[in-house]
């Protein structure tokens, strides 16, 4: 009795392994939405190719060798999007790069970033527009370092204020919708940045930055930029779905002296948050679960040191990967 039971248990076991087998194969055998059975296996080829360029950018400790296969990534990843079909393709191992699709399908973003030798980054980038006549694909050029006041203004494809981004939240502006971007800028060895930025197609072209940031009753940005100690473990930015909040850290200087030295910004424990009304992102100060509050200006020291005690600066970092919690450098 003991070893027929035994035998059937062996038997249930077989089938249920081989049911397993034949639905994992029956599943990733399903054809994507678009895509010819040619252009896949061309895109799976393509992926393959970007999925060990990608790594090497991040992990070689050569720069030359990590531009190179940055530029290897550009010509591959230029011929995969412009596969028909490709808007559907998910590129889920490319881990190192951030694609992220509009709620609308509308668009996707794709991101990345080039760690240079003075642990500063340059951002490469592309849109995928998925319209009516097909598919488009606009590229982005970083031109970050010669913004001087990204708070204040508007640029097209050609002159990127570089990041990022790992979320995208669409609202509606007087019949205009402008696509809010949450993203990650590596800044340098001293400091980190995060940004939440606006994205709108206008007549065939795309515009990044709008007035829609609305931070005092007549002080109005067109992008607003965080930027904070490279010690910080994690400033969060993120998106509250039950509230429709853009909540972050709020950030304060160690000491009252360091007032615009934003290497020495930190999270004090509270966090601001941002509430779209009226057609603007309104800031709201000191999110609590009771409410808001104010905080003293005089009590910026007694809570910075409170902050170092709980979070020592890190002797090494981990490397910047896109994510609601700040991505830190190596």
């Amino acid at each position: 009795m003991q070893m027929l039971y035994m035998m059937k248990r062996l038997r249930l076991k077989f089938v249920i392994v081989s049911f397993l087998v034949l639905l994992t194969g029956a599943l990733q055998a399903q054809p994507i939405k678009g895509i010819t059975p040619e252009n896949l296996d061309s895109l799976k080829n393509l992926e393959l190719q970007m999925q060990g360029q990608a790594e090497a950018i991040i992990e070689s400790p050569d720069f030359a060798t990590r531009k190179t296969s940055c530029y290897s990534l550009i010509r591959n990843l230029v011929m995969a999007l412009s596969l028909p079909g490709s808007f559907n393709y998910p590129f889920d191992s490319l881990k190192q790069l951030s694609i992220v699709k509009s709620p609308d399908d509308a668009f996707r973003i794709i991101t990345w970033n080039l760690r240079n030798n003075d642990d500063s980054y340059r951002f490469y980038g592309a849109i995928q527009r998925n319209i009516k006549t097909g598919v488009t694909l606009i590229p982005l050029f970083d031109a970050g370092p010669l913004i001087k006041h990204p708070e204040d203004t508007t640029v097209d494809n050609n002159f990127w204020w570089g990041a990022l981004y790992y979320k995208i939240l669409p609202v509606k502006v007087k019949n205009e919708t402008c696509y809010t971007l949450i993203g990650w800028n590596g800044a340098n060895k001293k400091s980190n940045k995060k940004v939440i930025d606006v994205l709108r197609f206008q007549e065939g072209t795309v515009v990044f930055g709008a007035p829609i940031f609305k931070v005092g009753p007549n002080d109005i940005m067109n992008r607003v930029v965080f930027e904070y100690s490279n010690e910080v473990q994690n400033m969060v930015l993120t998106f509250e779905a039950e509230k429709k909040y853009i909540v972050f850290d709020h950030l304060a200087p160690l000491t009252p002296k360091a007032l615009g030295f934003y290497e020495l910004y930190f999270p004090d424990g509270s966090y601001d948050y941002f509430e779209f009304k009226d057609g603007y992102w309104n800031l709201k100060e000191m999110l609590f679960d009771n409410g808001t509050i104010k905080t003293k200006n005089d009590d910026i020291e007694e809570r910075s040191k409170k902050y170092r005690k709980l979070h020592p600066p890190r002797d090494e970092q981990p490397k910047p990967t896109p994510t609601d919690s700040i991505p830190n450098k190596k």
